[in-house]
Formats: C-alpha cells, sequence, structure tokens
C-alpha cells in the first residue's frame, strides 16, 4: 500500500532559522474488497461501478493543499494478473481511488476470471477519506444466466458490514463478516 500511497505538502514559509516546516496530507483513499469466491480461478479484472461519481482526475493546488475534480467516470477499473484462489477462497483485492462522497449510493463490483465468467457484489457507498481504508466483505453466490448461449452473471451478496476505518492508515485493518467467516 505504501507504494500508493500519495501526499503532498502544502509551501510554507522559511522561518527565522532558515527551515521549512511542511505538512504533508495523505491524497488517496483505500477500499480493500474481500469476496468469498464460490469456485476456484483466475481473476482477471474487478470493476466498480457506482450511481454516483468516482473522480478519476484531479488538479492538486500546492499553495493551499485544495484538490479539484477535473474528471469523474462512474466506474473505476482494475486489472489483475496471476490471481489465482482455490474453491470457497476469499479474493482479497486493494484499490486506491481519490476521495469522493458517494453516501446511500450503490456500487456493483464486477469480477471476471479468465474463463469469461461474471462474478457480482453489490456495495453500499461511503464517504470515502483521504488517508483512510474503508474495508467490504461479500460472499458470492453463483446463479448462471444464459446469455446467447454464454455463461454470463454470476450474482453474489448477502448484507454484510461495510466498515470504514476512522483511525486511519496506521492502524491493523481488520474486516467484519456477519456469515461467520
Amino acid at each position: 500500500i505504501a507504494a500508493t500511497d500519495y501526499m503532498a505538502a502544502v509551501n510554507e514559509t522559511v522561518n527565522e532559522s532558515g527551515t521549512i516546516a511542511f505538512g504533508f496530507q495523505h491524497l488517496v483513499s483505500f477500499l480493500r474488497m474481500q469476496f468469498k469466491m464460490p469456485n476456484a480461478g483466475t481473476f482477471t479484472k474487478l470493476m466498480l461501478m457506482t450511481s454516483g461519481n468516482f473522480v478519476t482526475d484531479a488538479t492538486l493546488n500546492l499553495t493551499d493543499g485544495s484538490v479539484s475534480p477535473l474528471v469523474s467516470s462512474s466506474i473505476q477499473t482494475l486489472n489483475l494478473k496471476n490471481v489465482s484462489i482455490a474453491d470457497g477462497e476469499i479474493l482479497d483485492v486493494y484499490m486506491t481511488i481519490l476521495p469522493v462522497d458517494l453516501t446511500g449510493k450503490i456500487l456493483t463490483a464486477k469480477i471476471f476470471d479468465d474463463q469469461g465468467n461474471c462474478y457480482t457484489a453489490t456495495l453500499t457507498g461511503k464517504k470515502y477519506m483521504a488517508g483512510k481504508f474503508a474495508n467490504v466483505g461479500r460472499t458470492c453466490s453463483e446463479h448462471r444466466t444464459a446469455l446467447g448461449g454464454y455463461q454470463y452473471a454470476r450474482q453474489c451478496c448477502h448484507n454484510q458490514q461495510d466498515r470504514l476505518d476512522e483511525e486511519g492508515l496506521n492502524r491493523h485493518h481488520e474486516s467484519r463478516w456477519d456469515n461467520g467467516l
């Protein structure tokens, strides 16, 4: 995570002893999503879609530290490489996003495997703040739907607990599950 924890400092004035104090601030939020998959597989992509918008491009003002959104999208995509799990194991995925308030919005995670299967989970949006982790856990159950002869949809989702860790990045993060995982 440290490799993607982007931070910036606002320029300060030089004090009487000739030093400058920089106050660094976090610029991104982290999502940890854990999906209990019904089948073994090699997973290639996670698409996170929302009825709101993710900020996908922004400008940082180094004078005052403000971040101004420039581009937004209803989809964030994470390409996965060499991610395989055994039957019934948990797919543990981390995603870095720019801070955004998606409180009350529905988020849908679509997870694709290398066989063309799609697994979905529904999440409840929150206010994703810079320097904070959001931990989400879902259990996937299999539902096959034929779409032009192509096995497409696998639906997930029990009402598990989402948790935003207000303590920030310096604490051990543990997901909470209400189905005994």
